[in-house]
């Protein structure tokens, strides 16, 4: 054989070798790149996951604060308490009966002791409208007596109890 075709069959042998290296660093970096392409897949899912915890723990607190205002709606602040008296004497107009607030305790709830003078059905009226008033109302002591003399009026004391936004 001649040099010439030793020199072309070393020269395609070099050539060849140096494709086959190019070829294998490139293999080597697309396997890489496919790896770095997987764990920031796995990564991003990760975070997505996250997000979606993050999101429900959104809509709970949202659900809590909406349930928490609610709940407060039920309580007295400490600036309406004395606008809780003045309702309570509009319900008692309202129902036909004599309303006298014969003492008012003012802690983490608010008692009134009423007097109170009326038909049964009006006074049972006026328990009704201040259940309903929107207060979270305990009736703590009810004593009624009926009169045989003026015709069948009942009277009584009522303690009523409302809790204050201090309440825990």
């Amino acid at each position: 054989m001649s040099s010439k075709k030793h020199i072309t069959l070393a020269a395609i042998l070099i050539i060849d070798l140096l494709l086959a290296t190019i070829l294998f660093v490139e293999i080597r970096r697309t396997i890489n790149l496919a790896e770095m392409n997987a764990e920031s897949t796995i990564r991003i899912g990760e975070l997505e996951s996250r997000q979606a915890d993050f999101s429900g723990f959104r809509s709970v607190n949202s659900g809590l604060n909406g349930k928490l205002t609610i709940l407060k709606s039920f309580l007295v602040a400490a600036d309406e308490k004395v606008a809780v008296i003045d309702q309570l004497e509009e319900l008692a107009d309202l129902a036909g009966i004599k309303y006298v607030l014969n003492s008012a305790v003012d802690s983490e709830q608010i008692s009134l002791d009423a007097g109170v003078t009326g038909s049964f059905r009006n006074i049972y009226y006026f328990l009704k409208l201040v259940e309903n008033a929107g207060y979270w109302v305990s009736f703590e002591k009810m004593a009624m007596s009926r009169s045989a003399i003026e015709g069948g009026v009942w009277t009584g004391n009522i303690l009523i109890s409302i809790p204050g936004e201090t309440l825990k």
